[in-house]
C-alpha cells in the first residue's frame, strides 16, 4: 500500500526535471450543489491508460484567492508534481473551492462577512470525491485517500477530515488559517482548529509551519493542540 503520509511529505518539495507535456488534465463535472460546471485539475501516474490497476488519491486544496490552477501564495510546481505522483503511484485532484466569479474569496469561510452563501463546501466534497471514484480507477476507501492543504486550504483540509474521518487517513495542513467561521449568512459559528483535534483522532495529521509567516504564534498553538 503507498504511504499517503510520505507523499503528502514530499509533495510541494520536489527538484526533479520538468516533462515537456503538461502531466495533468483540466476538466469538469456537473454538481447538484453549486448547480452548475465546476472545474478540477488531475494527475494520472504513468501507465494509468495501460492498466486495470487501482490507485490512492491525493486531494490538494489551494489558499485564497487561488483556484484549481492555480495557489499565487503556495506557487507549487505543477509541472514537477506530475513527477511524484508517478513516482508513489497515485492519483492527485485539485479542486476549485471558488464559490462564484466575481467573489476571488473561496470555500465561504472567514471573517463573519466573508459568510455569504448557501453553499457549503462541506457539501462539496463527499459529492466530488464520488466524481472521482465513478469515473477514475481509485482504491475508494479512507486509507487510500488523503488530503493536503496549503493556507486558507490547510483549514479546510483539516475541516473535511473532521467532518468526514471515515473517509479520509491522511492530511498535511501547511501554515493553514487557525480559526474561520462556517455555516450560513444567518447562521455561522466559529470553528478554532486549537480546540477540535478529537475530531481528528483517527486521522493521520502532519503540520507545517513558517518562522516567517503572520499567522506562525497561532499555528504553534494549533501544533501544541495537537500534540
Amino acid at each position: 500500500m503507498v504511504k499517503l503520509k510520505y507523499f503528502l511529505i514530499f509533495l510541494l518539495m520536489s527538484g526533479v526535471c520538468i516533462s515537456q507535456t503538461p502531466p495533468y488534465q483540466d476538466l469538469s463535472h456537473e454538481s447538484e450543489v453549486f448547480g452548475r460546471s465546476k472545474n478540477y485539475r488531475i494527475y494520472l501516474p504513468e501507465g494509468y491508460g495501460q492498466s486495470t490497476k487501482r490507485y490512492p488519491v491525493i486531494y490538494f486544496f489551494h489558499g485564497n484567492g487561488g483556484r484549481y490552477y492555480m495557489d499565487p501564495s503556495a506557487n507549487p510546481e505543477y509541472e514537477l508534481l506530475g513527477e511524484l505522483v508517478n513516482k508513489y503511484q497515485v492519483i492527485m485532484v485539485m479542486w476549485d473551492g471558488n464559490i462564484e466569479e466575481s467573489n476571488r474569496r473561496p470555500y465561504n469561510t472567514g471573517n463573519r462577512i466573508h459568510v455569504r452563501y448557501q453553499i457549503q463546501m462541506k457539501d462539496y466534497f463527499p459529492e466530488f470525491v464520488d466524481h472521482i471514484d465513478t469515473n477514475y480507477r481509485t482504491l475508494n476507501n479512507r486509507e487510500n485517500r488523503g488530503i493536503i492543504g496549503f493556507s486558507m486550504g490547510g483549514f479546510m483540509s483539516m475541516v473535511m477530515a473532521g467532518k468526514y474521518p471515515d473517509m479520509v487517513s491522511a492530511i498535511t495542513n501547511m501554515v493553514g488559517s487557525p480559526e474561520f467561521f462556517l455555516g450560513y449568512p444567518d447562521n455561522h459559528t466559529l470553528y478554532p482548529l486549537r480546540y477540535l483535534f478529537d475530531n481528528l483522532k483517527d486521522v493521520s495529521v502532519r503540520m507545517h509551519n513558517m518562522d516567517n509567516c503572520p499567522l506562525v504564534y497561532l499555528n504553534n498553538e494549533i501544533i501544541n493542540a495537537a500534540a
